[in-house]
């Protein structure tokens, strides 16, 4: 397998790739798709917000258009980054979040902001959400994706990088389009946006998603790791802790289905826009366990949801170019959500969390010549959370005061309470000195009511010693403020001690309200090199230095909060989440990107990438190598346009994937088998007959070669989890598009 690895790796390198592009009237206009195919020549925002092409940008982007979208039958973001280097995506990795991903060897999406067209969309409040089909593409122009700290524009969370998801607008959308599909396994997708002019000046853009999967049964196609899952007829769990049988009833029937939709609208005039998004995602809760540690049924889930309504103001206010956004979001964790695993004996626990934003910013760009920007903003932003906490013995009722009682007793649960603000401005300035040289430095302050002052700085250079070639050096911090999530989560049980005729506890996880931010410094360089008008390469490398990492540990010896004893009664063990250690991520990518016309207006677009990454933690003089991480990754791909057809054929190649379990040494990590991957899409236009004008059909295949193979899974390789999470077989969709112009 692992000689496997290294072949189809090399073969990445060689296969030639170009950045894909489906134009709108399917490939009808193609001076536009060889624009497209440029990389250098893409325009993004994210970077510097304000627009320029990415060879222009002080940043290491990547640019995913609507065309690719569209030509790769992408359904969410999770399929989106999936393709991309530098980013690990683990399907199945954890009961809470479903999908687990690693930028640049940084677990968790919690610490990359999203925005849809610069409003945050990921959690106000830094709580780890579900990124599937909630996160939808459909109605995208372009998706830019920035890698590496952004705090010195963005502020907090912004750490592994950005997403920004660019909308289309009336420009893009003449009408309605919609799309629906059916899929193996239970699986529904349906999709549509539209486009309303309400005036030469005005348009309003309308856009929906639905998303039902009942997911194939594993215990099928993966006997052995599924060993246990009789317990659903029988009712009896052979748990770690010994057998249970839950007094809730158990379905025999193997349900675990993901529920997903989304919801957005953009009114755009002149220059004013008002915006409202709202996502949910309900994932089963069974994910990663085996089956004698878990209920395999539809009642235990996670269930989120985000909304966010936010309106901008943008004019000219002397030489300058003016910003002006407030901007509301919240966030809901469902009541009803709950595990059934053997931390609550199989029964059904509820869990409950709640966190909400109110932002206000202004922003001003000034062109001071014509080679010389400055762009500066403020931000006040106010936040309140209920922060997730004990197992509950029932669900929170909204509607009232927020309380319930620890599961298995009758002992008030806490609900913390976590307000705090924060004030934070930056001032960037880009200058080019001389036509083939710029510098960029930016420095931001944040002062944070919870965590007080972070002062982030940024700084760059672009060089183009020729046409052809374009070198980027980098410097840039970031900060991860301790989301409430991250201070005041809290987990354990009690258990009654009939002879002490008292609650007693062996472990608690519990609150520390002192916890810092982590910070995060990056050195990259990058270089990208056009050899011929249809190939082009770019290489990247990168070194970054975390501290402060957040990491759990005793009570005792560190903070001692507690005495071990919590509401009362006494707690054998207590763990708190501490600032502690540092950690050195090294790494880089090569992008080779190839495209070609034959025939009549044919043309052949491929791409390539290898990724490496790798580092080591510093705990108490201890050096132990990165966790949740494959060292080497490879991607390979593209598109053939011919007549109405569109192929497109992907290929992943996973090496061995480090878990966070040690191995006995103490210093290396346990490690999950590695995989190669391979699915397809195909798309059919009729746009040559009349009456079909505007239609297409698309099919897309999910693991071709039908491949039993495994993801990194959180708890991997301990007694109640899997050892590397199963991976669904060869799955078929398809499903058809109408495009109708007004």
């Amino acid at each position: 397998m692992k000689n496997l690895h290294i072949f189809l790796s090399l073969i990445m390198i060689l296969i030639c790739s170009a950045i894909t592009v489906y134009a709108e009237e399917f490939l009808t206009d193609l001076d536009l798709l060889d624009k497209l195919l440029d990389e250098a020549e893409l325009i993004i925002i994210t970077a510097t917000l304000h627009e320029q092409k990415i060879s222009e940008a002080p940043a290491t982007a990547i640019v995913v258009t609507g065309e690719q979208i569209q030509a790769r039958c992408y359904r969410s973001l999770t399929d989106v980054l999936q393709d991309l280097p530098d980013i690990k995506v683990d399907i199945a990795f954890e009961s809470q979040i479903l999908n687990g991903f690693s930028v640049r060897g940084v677990q968790g999406l919690e610490k990359m902001t999203i925005l849809l067209d610069g409003d945050r969309i990921s959690s106000p409040t830094g709580d780890p959400m579900a990124i599937l089909e909630n996160y939808p593409v459909h109605f995208a122009k372009r998706i830019e994706i920035i890698y590496g700290p952004a705090s010195a524009l963005y502020g907090a969370d912004a750490f592994s990088g950005v997403i920004n998801i660019i909308s289309k607008d009336k420009k893009d959308i003449n009408g309605i389009e919609t799309s629906s599909a059916f899929g193996s396994f239970g699986l529904y997708h349906g999709s549509g946006v539209y486009n309303i002019e309400i005036s030469d000046k005005a348009s309003l853009l309308i856009s929906g998603q639905y998303f039902y999967d009942k997911q194939p049964d594993l215990s099928e196609y993966y006997p052995d790791d599924f060993e246990g899952i009789e317990s659903l007829q029988t009712g009896t769990f052979h748990t770690i802790f010994g057998e249970r049988t839950p007094e809730r009833p158990v379905s025999p029937d193997y349900d675990i289905p993901i529920r997903a939709y989304t919801f957005y609208a953009k009114l755009q005039a002149e220059k004013f826009k008002f915006s409202l998004f709202r996502t949910f995602s309900k994932v089963p809760n069974a994910t990663g366990y085996t089956p004698h540690n878990a209920v395999y049924n539809s009642d235990a889930f996670w269930a989120q949801t985000i909304s966010m309504a936010s309106a901008t103001y943008t004019t000219d206010i002397w030489n300058m170019n003016s910003v002006t956004s407030i901007q509301a979001s919240r966030y809901n964790l469902d009541p009803e959500s709950g595990f059934r695993n053997v931390y609550v004996d199989m029964e059904l626990a509820y869990k409950y969390a709640f966190g909400s934003m109110t932002k206000i910013s202004q922003q001003l760009s000034h062109d001071v010549a014509d080679n010389f920007r400055i762009t500066s903003g403020i931000t006040y932003e106010s936040f309140y959370s209920v922060p997730k906490g004990a197992d509950l013995a029932y669900p929170v009722d909204e509607n009232r005061a927020i309380a319930s009682a620890i599961a298995g007793t009758d002992i008030p649960a806490d609900f913390f309470t976590v307000r705090y603000t924060n004030i934070g401005g930056f001032v960037q300035a880009q200058y080019y000195p001389i036509p083939s040289l710029s510098v960029t430095g930016g420095i931001r302050y944040d002062y944070n009511s919870r965590f007080k002052e972070t002062v982030n700085p940024r700084v760059g250079a672009i060089w183009n010693p020729t046409e052809s070639t374009n070198i980027k050096v980098l410097y840039g911090t970031a900060f991860l403020a301790p989301s409430p999530h991250a201070a005041f989560s809290h987990y354990g049980s009690f258990s009654y001690n009939d002879s002490l005729q008292t609650y007693e506890s062996s472990f608690w996880h519990l609150p520390n309200p002192d916890l810092k931010p982590e910070e995060l410094s990056m050195s990259e360089i990058g270089i990208h090199q056009t050899i011929d008008s249809n190939f082009s390469a770019s290489l990247t490398a990168y070194y970054s230095v975390l501290k402060d990492l957040h990491a759990s540990a005793s009570d005792d010896g560190h903070t001692q909060l507690y005495n071990h004893s919590y509401k009362g009664y006494s707690v054998g063990y207590i763990e708190i989440a501490i600032n502690k250690g540092e950690q050195i991520n090294y790494g880089g990518t090569l992008r080779i990107n190839y495209k070609e016309k034959f025939g009549d207006g044919n043309k052949i677009a491929l791409y390539a990438s290898m990724s490496y990454v790798d580092g080591e933690i510093d705990q108490m003089d201890e050096k132990i190598e990165i966790e949740d991480i494959a060292p080497i990754q490879a991607h390979t791909g593209g598109e053939i346009f011919w007549k109405n057809l569109t192929f497109s054929p992907r290929l992943t190649v996973v090496g061995a994937q480090r878990s966070a379990v040690l191995e006995d040494n103490g210093k290396t990590r346990k490690t999950t088998d590695g995989y190669a991957l391979l699915d397809m899409s195909l798309h059919y236009a009729f746009h040559d007959a009349h009456i079909l004008k505007g239609v297409s059909l698309f099919v897309n295949v999910e693991n071709i070669t039908d491949n039993r193979y495994y993801n990194n899974n959180w708890g991997a390789f301990t007694d109640k989890n899997f050892d590397g999470s199963p991976q669904n077989p060869r799955r078929f969709i398809g499903g058809i598009v109408l495009k109708r112009a007004k």
